[in-house]
């Protein structure tokens, strides 16, 4: 019963983040977020998550005269 509760549990939160992760691209992208849904699972899944990783490695590159704290 544990085991199944814990997979359980893990399914729930993968849903979510999942669910997460497709909101943040339709904030963050115009173009991408109209042409990565059309991906298959679990194809769609990856790319957006690679999408979102390199707009915040982007981020970071423009703003490298941040102040060090």
């Amino acid at each position: 019963m544990t085991l199944r509760k814990n997979a359980t549990d893990h399914e729930a939160l993968l849903a979510s983040a999942i669910n997460y992760q497709e909101q943040a691209l339709t904030l963050v992208s115009r173009t991408f977020a109209l042409t990565i849904p059309q991906l298959p699972l679990p194809l769609r899944t990856v790319v957006t998550n690679a999408y979102l990783l390199a707009r915040i490695a982007d981020t970071f590159e423009d703003c490298a005269d941040w102040d060090v704290a």
